[in-house]
């Protein structure tokens, strides 16, 4: 059973259009693209303009955007199967030349920038 705790939120700065990042993180987890969700049969994924943005900031609160990662009503695997998942699916963005920055109560787990 997934428990609540699971949900993440992800700093990301990145120079795209938003539109342009949704697209992009959908096609990383296979996903569907609704409004500004990714939705699969892991995670529920809304990305969303960071209106405390400071462009250029090293702070990652001031980053351009930020994920909120939840867990999918159809997930069906372990927490760790979860972490791994959203692990993998931080590292490819990384791999992109993203910047992320995970915060939540199992950021240590998670690679980042």
């Amino acid at each position: 059973m997934i428990v609540d705790d699971l949900y993440c939120k992800l700093y990301l700065d990145a120079k795209i259009e938003r539109r342009l990042l949704v697209e992009i993180i959908a096609n990383i987890i296979q996903g569907d693209i609704v409004l500004n969700q990714v939705r699969s049969n892991v995670f529920d994924l809304y990305i969303k303009k960071n209106e405390f943005e400071v462009e250029g900031s090293a702070d990652f609160i001031e980053f351009r955007f930020y994920i909120e990662a939840e867990v999918s009503q159809q997930f069906k695997g372990t927490p760790l199967e979860y972490k791994k998942k959203l692990a993998d699916l931080i590292q490819r963005m990384l791999n992109l030349g993203f910047k992320v920055i995970p915060a939540c109560s199992f950021e240590d787990e998670l690679p980042h920038s």
